[in-house]
């Protein structure tokens, strides 16, 4: 069930890392890391933590989240690696994630796409209309423990400083 809350900034974190074909990431860190920003903030925020497969990711989308940060592997640059819920996973192409925005009155502001070479896959939000994206450019891999800092430094300046998301972008980028 989503806790989120009309008088809440509503942040979906959803991950994915599967049983078979990638290295394991250190999901417990980056949700403690980020736990941390949200509780210390002075904003009330609803969040869900959960595990990124189709289902999931619709349901966010659908159920009002404004902040959705997506955790995972990135080996294929044009698709979403979601968990099929058997320990490997499935592909989200990104028409299949425009089809779904365009389908529903989504409230995003803000996705963050926390994956390897996510560039194109975060195309499809933007193509959608969501007004800011953050991914990985789609020649870089990123190592995890450097992904988990990052975000940690972008929700701090975003939500903790009460920075505009460029500035937020930039100053966890130098930091």
């Amino acid at each position: 069930n989503v806790p989120f809350s009309e008088r809440a900034l509503n942040v979906a974190v959803l991950h994915s890392s599967p049983l078979e074909g990638e290295s394991s990431l250190d999901l417990g860190l980056e949700r403690d890391k980020l736990e941390f920003v949200f509780r210390h903030t002075q904003r009330q925020i609803g969040v869900f933590f959960g595990v990124l497969t189709k289902q999931s990711l619709m349901m966010c989308i659908q159920r009002g989240a404004q902040i959705l940060h997506i955790s995972g592997h990135g080996p294929n640059a044009q698709m979403l690696q979601v968990e099929n819920g058997k320990g490997g996973m499935e592909d989200v192409s990104s028409v299949m994630i425009k089809s779904a925005l365009e389908d529903s009155s989504w409230k995003l502001k803000l996705v963050f796409v926390s994956t390897c070479f996510s560039e194109q896959v975060a195309s499809a939000f933007v193509d959608a209309g969501v007004p800011h994206v953050v991914a990985v450019h789609s020649l870089v891999q990123i190592h995890d423990k450097m992904a988990i800092s990052f975000a940690q430094s972008f929700y701090e300046n975003l939500l903790g400083q009460k920075k505009m998301v460029l500035e937020a972008f930039k100053n966890a980028q130098a930091g």
